[in-house]
Formats: structure tokens, C-alpha cells, sequence
């Protein structure tokens, strides 16, 4: 039987609201760092959020290491506590209809992202990026099969099978931050741990994953974003004309 955990990961600056607006719901863990105030702590472990920690952690280039160390940790722990499934989510975003999502969603094995992000042509990408992860690629001898190479998912949410969704968070610690960003590195290193090709064209990863952003607006569920105040469901083209919404 299917049962849904939802992994709240990051910071607390929106403690108050997220409480409230997951008060009714089971099931939910938020993972977060121990320098958060303490007073947020306390009323997380006072609600009926369950609440996890992990030791303060470099936090790499784009917070890759927390990101990853506090998403691995909600996971795991869901895992232990039965989860079948599970969603990451910002701790500034939230779903209007948490529960709808999980109904309109497959349980297929897949990851599921929000969306696809087409970054060309090349020469618009960011020079540094484009030179690191060049290196990178070299340097790791990796074979990428097309020239999309600067293309990625978005890390806000994702949603799956809890092994695979542990499988693609298990990125390792980066020591010292590597100008690369997160995306790539985490979709490099699922697919090399299940031995598929890389290729960040959207036909390819599209046979990888599921997107669902056309889903929301088609089920009328909003994503909304505390941080930036906007509605990602019913947005319209503007800020978004790189993406392919599947």
C-alpha cells in the first residue's frame, strides 16, 4: 500500500505559516540544520511535523552539501517510519493541495521533477559555469552524448519512490565547493549509479523522468513560493520561457 511522506528541507524563516498549513496533514518531516534558532526547533517538535537535524556542514557551492545532507536525512528517515513514496520540498514553497497532488501522481518508479530547464544556446549560460562543468566532465572522463550540456531539472521539489529518491539525493560531501551546478551534478551522478547514459537532452530525460508542472496547472494546484510571493502553477511564460513544462 502507498504511503506518502513529505520531506520539508531548509531553513525556518517560515516556521508559523508551515506549521499551520501542515497541521492536518500526516506524515510530514522537516530536516533542517541545528544553528537554527531554537525557538523555531521547539515549535516544530511541538506540532505534528516530525522534526530532524544534522550538525552545521559547509554548505557548498549553491548549498549543495545542505541541500543534500538534510534531504538524505528526511529521506532515510521517512524510509525507517514506512514510506513508500515521498516529496522534497523547499522550506519556502508549499502545495495549495498537498494531498491531490500525491492522487494525481504515478507510482511508476520514476522520479518526478517540476520541470526542465533549457538553457541555450550556450553562449547565455554564465562563462565560469560553462568552463567549470566543462572541466569537470573532462576531468571525471565522462561521455555526455549530446551538446545540452548546460541543461538541467529544478531542484525546488521532486517527488518518487523512496529508494530512488534516496539513490539520487545520496550525493557525496564536497570538501570545497566546485563551481557546478547542484542539478547537474545530482542528475550526472543518479545516472551513473544506474549505469544510463548522460544525456541532458528533454526526449532523453524525459524516458528517466516524469514533470509535472503541466499537471499542476491542469489540476488546478498552486506551487507557491513564500520567498518570491508567486503562484508556479498558473504563471504565465514570463520567467519561464526556458522551460519545458512535459
Amino acid at each position: 500500500m502507498k504511503k506518502n511522506y513529505i520531506i520539508i528541507q531548509g531553513h525556518t524563516n517560515y516556521c508559523d505559516f508551515l506549521i499551520e498549513h501542515y497541521k492536518n496533514t500526516d506524515n510530514v518531516i522537516w530536516c533542517t540544520d541545528e544553528v537554527t534558532p531554537l525557538t523555531d526547533l521547539n515549535k516544530i517538535k511541538d506540532s505534528n511535523i516530525h522534526l530532524e537535524t544534522i550538525p552545521s556542514v559547509s554548505s557548498g557551492y549553491g548549498n549543495i552539501n545542505l541541500q543534500v545532507q538534510t534531504t538524505l536525512k528526511g529521506l532515510k528517515k521517512a524510509k525507517e517510519l514506512g514510506a513508500t513514496d515521498a516529496l522534497k520540498i523547499r522550506s519556502d514553497m508549499y502545495f495549495s493541495d498537498t494531498q491531490k497532488f500525491f492522487d494525481i501522481m504515478l507510482n511508476d518508479k520514476k522520479i518526478h521533477q517540476l520541470t526542465y530547464v533549457n538553457h541555450v544556446p550556450p553562449h547565455e549560460y554564465p562563462h565560469h559555469l560553462v568552463s567549470n562543468t566543462a572541466e569537470w566532465i573532462t576531468e571525471n572522463e565522462l561521455i555526455v552524448k549530446n551538446d545540452n550540456l548546460y541543461n538541467y531539472v529544478t531542484d525546488f521539489c521532486n517527488y518518487g519512490n523512496i529508494d530512488e529518491m534516496i539513490l539520487y539525493w545520496d550525493y557525496p560531501f564536497e570538501e570545497s565547493p566546485l563551481a557546478v551546478n547542484a542539478e547537474i551534478k545530482l542528475f550526472i551522478n543518479y545516472v551513473r549509479k544506474k549505469e544510463y547514459e548522460i544525456d541532458f537532452s528533454f526526449e532523453y530525460m524525459s524516458e528517466i523522468y516524469g514533470f509535472f508542472l503541466s499537471k499542476l496547472r491542469e489540476n488546478k494546484i498552486q506551487l507557491n513560493s513564500l520567498k518570491h510571493g508567486y503562484n508556479m502553477a498558473t504563471l504565465g511564460t514570463s520567467g519561464w520561457e526556458n522551460c519545458y513544462l512535459g
